[in-house]
């Protein structure tokens, strides 16, 4: 069961990036929370704005000033972008964690995994090292590393894909955090080794806790998943649902886009994926219309101006013109 206490609250949040002293509104006003213990998935094509989102709450985007963000991103009734950098960086990795898409490029290939995982142990924890090694080979033998006091000296290079992921698991949860993310964490490893991984962080998860934001391309994942999915264009949220309302009744044109472009294997009739016309970066810059207009092919005079957020039953909402008045 999921405690309803909402452990993160974001609020009308805006993230404005500038290339070539272009504006691009990578996260537009989005609002969203997340329950105690439960799993929310963020998903949507490359440039939708899910790790810019997610960045934000870390304060992990580069050369983002707060003139660059509006809105607020609250945790523990503390509005983050209220702080220092210095308050963010007492929770980031302790209370809230992030694992990575490529675990190769996100461990230090100079350092031993161990050392590694203790130093995170220790910046965060007041025990001595000691003790921060016997936890750093408990948290290993937790995530499946097999012959862990051997392992435990190696470098990131001796792991394989999937191998390497679990160290950054190990490291990830190794403050016992209350919201973990996990943007793309299975993306570059083989369907076997995904599954170990989805299913090792739902074990964690049942054992602390700690709830759960994980970002994906793939729809098929994240309905195993998520209590809740939240569908993002653009930098705008355009559907949001429980997993079973959203897949068994999807409303947004772009959600079904996205949904008949997921592989069926259950059927014997051969058919061509459907693609979206269009590209999600003639998007960007829109402010005043529907951001998925000029791809829609279901637009019509509304869509010109911003569709409000249309609560369609208890657990689903949309923002789209076509549900004006239900």
């Amino acid at each position: 069961m999921v405690d309803t206490d909402k452990i993160l609250s974001i609020k009308n949040l805006k993230v404005k990036l500038y290339i070539n002293n272009i504006v691009i509104n990578a996260v537009n006003g989005i609002n969203l929370s997340i329950n105690k213990g439960e799993t929310i998935a963020i998903v949507g094509e490359s440039g939708s704005g899910k790790s810019t989102l997610a960045l934000s709450i870390l304060g992990l985007l580069p050369k983002i000033t707060k003139d660059s963000m509006e809105g607020s991103i609250y945790f523990e009734d503390k509005n983050i972008l209220d702080y220092t950098n210095n308050y963010i960086e007492k929770i980031r990795g302790d209370k809230i964690s992030i694992i990575y898409q490529d675990p190769l490029t996100s461990l230090n290939p100079v350092k031993r995994i161990g050392n590694q995982i203790k130093e995170s142990i220790l910046k965060y924890q007041d025990i001595s090292k000691y003790d921060a090694e016997k936890e750093t080979i408990t948290l290993l033998s937790s995530v499946g590393i097999k012959n862990v006091k051997d392992r435990v000296h190696q470098f990131p290079h001796n792991f394989s894909g999937g191998m390497r992921q679990r160290v950054m698991i190990a490291m990830a949860i190794s403050n016992n955090p209350s919201i973990l993310i996990a943007d793309e964490a299975t993306t570059s490893l083989d369907v076997t080794t995904q599954i170990q991984i989805v299913n090792l962080l739902s074990d964690i998860q049942n054992k602390t806790g700690m709830s759960i934001i994980w970002i994906t391309h793939d729809l098929s994942l994240a309905s195993r998943i998520a209590n809740r999915v939240v569908v993002m264009y653009a930098g705008k949220i355009l559907e949001e649902a429980s997993a079973n309302s959203l897949y068994n009744k999807p409303f947004h044109p772009y959600t079904n886009a996205l949904l008949q472009a997921v592989p069926q294997l259950d059927t014997k009739r051969v058919t061509r994926f459907k693609n979206i016309n269009g590209n999600i970066s003639n998007s960007l810059g829109i402010n005043n219309s529907c951001v998925y207009e000029p791809r829609c092919d279901q637009s019509f005079n509304d869509c010109m101006t911003h569709p409000p957020n249309i609560l369609l039953d208890d657990e689903h909402n949309v923002a789209c013109w076509l549900y004006k008045g239900q």
